[in-house]
């Protein structure tokens, strides 16, 4: 059974596109199906999501919301311009570029929340993004709507604050819920949780375009070509703007997915009830709905081909052990023989860690090429330092531990620094003296060498922190 469900995800795009073509050629089998039923899909999905989420992800999230503030201003910026940027590039006439405009000028949808969660971006983040977007909606759709195709139109707040309510916030909470009472029951469905989320996003497609088939058809390649070209460079414009602030990529990756995947049934409906005088207007809406999510599995797909990062499962323990095995091999190789001995870090080491929820995994396609625990403070070992001194000994940090990949994979140190630095600004480090790879990482990316700390079996070790300040003004600000 985990293997097939591994195909479904891993082939999740093929999945999509196969559902989407099977409607357009027979949209009746599944017109009887109301729209609707995809609000009750998707919040089946949310619920599986909250099993892998924990309130320290949330906590971060909003504890730092220069992220939110960051992809919030670019979905109310990019998607606006970009439609309007569009409809003139393409001369399109006032009820088609109304109905494009209206498509950027909308918040996230909930289907953006999916599609991060199977490409391994930040949850927390793209789901705190839909809900801040969706407050500002009834103040910026409307606004920017005016300014940029001179339409007024009125927003049902209460009804769209509902829909996430119902649709994200409380399926998540009650997954959360549920992974506090049943540890165990959430640690196994977790394998299975892509494939179930790749199936239902490849029915909401085939929904969608079976309920649209005659808007599709009658819409034209033009609006189409402007309407993939609309989405495909939110997209991308979305994971540049954090590339270029320099954010994790599990938070590009939600960005990206946020700023380019609209509420565009949101949009339909706004110009079914506002502009009757213009029913070309809901094309564009409609059409978005079906290719976004197209696009948004293909993009899942391609993601999930580079490398994440996430929270360690019991699943992986094997795999993990593996992993350490040979981290303690490329020790040895480099004259480093008193670190890591009598087999550490061993399984209940690696287990103590998961049950902490501090414990993570690299991926790379698919498979897991590194291991490290990412601790927050207080380190006990940490609190009498010889020969020196800390950079800054009273605010709060992170702790990196039994960092460990394979030879053959590359980089790994700096993906796993941009992890860390995305979460805390302060971050310490202690290595063996033999361990001249991870000292020459260290200096490498910044690190000072404050002096030497002492383990519990009394082992010495060299002590360094680094503190981001550019992070840590950028938290100020906000």
């Amino acid at each position: 059974m985990k293997k097939l469900c591994y195909y479904i995800s891993e082939y999740m795009a093929v999945l999509v596109l196969a559902g989407a073509l099977l409607a357009l050629a027979f949209p009746r089998v599944l017109q009887p199906i109301p729209t609707k039923a995809i609000n009750y899909m998707l919040g089946v999905v949310m619920f599986g999501m909250g099993l892998t989420l924990n309130l320290h992800d949330f906590k971060i999230v909003f504890s730092r919301p220069k992220d939110i503030i960051i992809g919030c201003l670019a979905q109310f910026t990019v998607m606006p311009l970009l439609a309007w940027g569009l409809s003139r590039a393409f001369q399109l006439d006032e009820a088609l570029a109304l109905g494009v405009v209206l498509v950027g000028c909308c918040p996230g949808g909930t289907a953006s929340n999916v599609i991060t969660y199977l490409a391994k971006g930040d949850l927390a983040l793209s789901v705190g993004m839909t809900g801040v977007s969706t407050i500002l909606a009834p103040l910026l759709t409307p606004l920017l709507t005016w300014a940029l195709a001179g339409k007024s139109i009125h927003v049902d707040v209460v009804g769209m604050l509902l829909s996430i309510l119902l649709v994200v916030i409380m399926p998540i909470v009650l997954g959360l819920v549920v992974k506090s009472l049943w540890p165990r029951f959430t640690d196994k469905a977790k394998d299975y949780l892509p494939a179930f989320s790749s199936v239902a996003i490849a029915f909401t497609v085939a929904i969608v375009i079976s309920a649209s088939a005659s808007k599709l058809l009658a819409g034209g390649l033009v609006i189409v070509v402007v309407v993939m070209l609309h989405n495909l460079c939110g997209l991308g414009l979305g994971y540049l703007i954090g590339r270029l602030l320099g954010l994790a990529d599990p938070k590009r990756r939600a960005i990206s997915i946020e700023v380019g995947m609209q509420n565009s049934g949101l949009a339909s409906s706004l110009a079914t009830l506002h502009f009757a005088a213009y029913p070309m207007a809901t094309i564009p809406g409609a059409i978005f709905s079906v290719w976004h999510n197209i696009s948004g599995a293909m993009v899942a797909w391609l993601y999930t081909r580079r490398r994440t990062i996430r929270p360690a499962r019991s699943s992986d323990m094997t795999a993990i052990l593996q992993v350490m095995d040979a981290a303690r091999q490329i020790m040895r190789a480099s004259g480093n023989r008193h670190q890591w001995v009598n087999g550490y870090p061993s399984e209940a080491v690696i287990a103590a860690d998961m049950a902490q929820q501090v414990g993570y995994v690299l991926e790379e396609a698919g498979r897991i090429v590194a291991y490290f625990a990412f601790i927050p403070s207080p380190e006990p070992t940490y609190a009498q330092i010889v020969g020196g001194r800390w950079l800054d000994d009273e605010q709060p940090y992170h702790v990196i531990h039994r960092m460990g990949s394979y030879p053959e994979v590359h980089h790994v140190f700096d993906d796993i620094m941009a992890y860390a630095f995305a979460h805390d600004p302060n971050i310490r480090i202690d290595t063996h003296r033999d361990n001249t790879i991870m000292q020459h990482n260290l200096r490498r990316h910044g690190f000072t060498y404050c002096g030497i700390i002492y383990l519990a079996s009394g082992d010495e070790r060299l002590a360094y922190q680094k503190i981001d300040n550019l992070s840590e003004n950028l938290d100020n600000l906000s």
